[in-house]
């Protein structure tokens, strides 16, 4: 052995133990914190069926809104045949985080809204500030509107017996959330309205809130209706999908803040951790114009841990750096992605080197492999050979006009942009794919990749381009497995010393200066000869 093999397996020891000796660090670390509350991770689901009877028909479905305890890490809309009119995502809470979806034909429509929800029973996030209410605004939460009836008799003589003597804004507040949680009770064939709900004492539960919004509202304290869900304690070991059912509670402005009553739960002043607001005015998550019939239905289900979940507590140590799990969730997922790219250049190598299967690049079956990760498969099938014919053709008209190095790939990725984005919208157009699933393909990848298509087809031939391209697509199909495997994702999440290994196991590739598999297949014929031979 040499003094460069001996340098590379020290190498390749010394990482393997610096590897191994983190991840069990890691693990001590993880059982020392097994009494932390863990946080969960759960999916609420909209499922939306509606009919049209005109066009274009709307559909408003509201999206659940942050809050110090709860935060909306991914949201996917799917809607088959629809045209997203408008996604509206202010950052008060007093509009809806929307979207609005449009029918241009008529006929049956289904639509499904995905959200994946990080839960802390401990609040985590700042909560908004308190809100500033123009006085316009102010006047919007004083009026009657069509089932709060401010002004009503029974609304008046009900305020009348709550009151007392140099009675705080917060004491009246209590008073009339006992009042409506005592004396109203709640009943699926009850009243919707206030007045009838404070006349008959049985109201549905948006009635009973309504109610109690009419009396804040005749002590002149600005209040509205909160529509939202309430998120299960817990699922259970199986995680199985739970319906769920829209809530209603009431907002009211005290010391210039939003707090919360809710007469069903009785809770005041303040809500558990998964009590999620969604709309506000009103009991409704799901509006709709020009619909005959209207369907929606709510499920969530728990995630399991490596969904995002925390998995070990911050303690403000500079070793927090490498826990990848304390930054926010949304970013878990992209790392986990990005974590996983160098096994997928380890693929690529071990294909190359060992196998034998050539590419075009190193790293283009990998960054290949990636761009479908989150596309719709079938649409990239159909809109990435397209993409790359014409582009090629494309190439060869901009070879006879010389151009330099830089203008002609510029030329090349125009084309390639262009040819995408056309073929995607055709395809939606053809009603063969979402534009949620639209292909999102690298284009400096695609650009590259058509330039070597045509360089190696003028100097190698048409053959070797073919091979070529056929090992850069197998290559992509293995990366494209793995980076679709979330579990090693997390894991690599979990623990990125991991790559340690990775990097050893380049090294000993690196230093292979064996047969490849297909030169065995190639040379078989000369087998015979090297044994006689020998």
């Amino acid at each position: 052995m040499n003094v460069v093999n001996k340098k590379a397996a020290r190498t390749v020891i010394v990482l393997l133990v610096a590897g191994a000796g983190c991840i069990v660090a890691r693990l001590s670390a993880h059982s020392l914190n097994t009494g932390t509350p863990r946080d969960q991770t759960w999916r609420l689901t909209y499922e939306i069926q509606v009919d049209t009877v005109e066009a274009p028909a709307t559909v408003r479905a509201a999206f659940p809104l942050d809050t110090g305890n709860v935060r909306v890490f991914r949201r996917e809309v799917q809607h088959q045949g629809m045209h997203v009119e408008r996604d509206r995502l202010p950052r008060g809470k007093t509009t809806a985080r929307e979207v609005t979806m449009t029918a241009s034909r008529r006929g049956r429509y289904h639509v499904t809204c995905e959200f994946d929800l990080q839960l802390s029973r401990q609040e985590m996030w700042q909560p908004d500030p308190p809100e500033k209410l123009l006085p316009e605004a102010k006047l919007s939460y004083l009026r009657s509107e069509k089932l709060v009836s401010v002004q009503s008799e029974v609304v008046r003589d009900t305020l009348e017996s709550l009151r007392g003597d140099r009675l705080s804004r917060r004491d009246l507040l209590e008073r009339i959330h006992t009042y409506c949680a005592d004396e109203i009770s709640t009943s699926a064939y009850g009243a919707d309205d206030s007045v009838s709900a404070l006349t008959d004492g049985v109201a549905t539960v948006p009635g009973r809130a309504r109610a109690a919004v009419a009396l804040c509202r005749q002590a002149r304290i600005p209040s509205r209706l909160v529509c939202g869900f309430v998120i299960p304690a817990s699922a259970g070991a199986d995680r199985r999908s739970h319906s769920l059912r829209p809530h209603v509670w009431v907002e009211s402005i005290l010391d210039g803040r939003w707090v919360p009553l809710d007469p069903e739960y009785d809770f005041r002043f303040k809500l558990p951790p998964n009590f999620i607001p969604v709309r506000f005015n009103t009991a409704r998550i799901v509006q709709s114009a020009g619909i005959t019939d209207e369907d929606a239905t709510f499920a969530v289900r728990e995630l399991a841990a490596s969904g995002g979940a925390n998995s070990f507590a911050s303690s403000n140590s500079p070793f927090d750096i490498f826990n990848l799990r304390r930054l926010p969730i949304e970013m878990h997922e992209p790392l986990a992605l990005i974590l996983m790219l160098p096994l997928g250049a380890l693929i690529t190598a071990f294909c190359r080197t060992v196998v034998g299967v050539p590419t075009f690049g190193i790293f283009t079956p990998a960054l290949l492999a990636l761009s479908f990760v989150y596309a719709d498969g079938q649409t990239g099938l159909v809109v990435l050979p397209v993409a790359l014919g014409l582009a090629f053709l494309g190439r060869r008209k901009v070879e006879s006009l010389q151009l330099l190095l830089v203008p002609r790939l510029s030329v090349v990725l125009t084309l390639v942009v262009v040819l995408l984005v056309t073929g995607v919208s055709v395809l939606d157009w053809l009603r063969l794919t979402m534009p949620a699933q639209a292909v999102l393909l690298p284009m400096v990848v695609l650009t590259t990749l058509v330039e070597r298509l045509y360089v190696t087809s003028e100097e190698d031939g048409p053959q070797t381009t073919a091979r070529l391209m056929m090992g850069t697509v197998a290559v992509s199909c293995c990366c494209w497995l793995l980076l679709r495997w979330n579990a090693v994702g997390q894991i690599l999440l979990l623990y990125p010393e991991a790559h340690f290994l990775t990097v050893a196991a380049l090294i000993g590739l690196g230093r292979y200066h064996g047969y490849r598999l297909t030169e065995l297949v190639r040379f078989r014929d000369l087998a015979p000869l090297q044994a006689h031979k020998q």
